[in-house]
């Protein structure tokens, strides 16, 4: 079955969003992952201050933990905090 990370945030700096989009995008195909959503996020209960979604799909739930933890993803979160707030979510079996 599928793993799922799921992302809502809001970007902070356009400019090192597309940064860190670009090399975050080769990970996840490093890791057999694929962007399948990106979009504007609509809350249906409660409350979020995010305003984009973004779902990437993986084999396996242990495929999207072992991108999120690899060494070469790790090495991109400090343009990550710099491009955009966000909630990570993992899910699957």
């Amino acid at each position: 079955m599928s793993g799922y990370i799921c992302v809502n945030g809001t970007i902070l700096d356009q400019d090192k969003m597309a940064e860190y989009a670009g090399k975050a995008g080769k990970v996840i195909a490093d890791h057999g992952g694929a962007i399948v959503n990106r979009s504007p996020a609509e809350v249906l209960v409660g409350q979020s201050p995010h305003k984009m979604l973004v779902v990437i799909e993986f084999p396996d739930k242990q495929a999207a933990r072992g991108f999120f933890d690899s060494a070469e993803y790790q090495a991109l979160v400090p343009i990550r905090e710099q491009a955009l707030d966000a909630i990570f979510v993992l899910g699957g079996d």
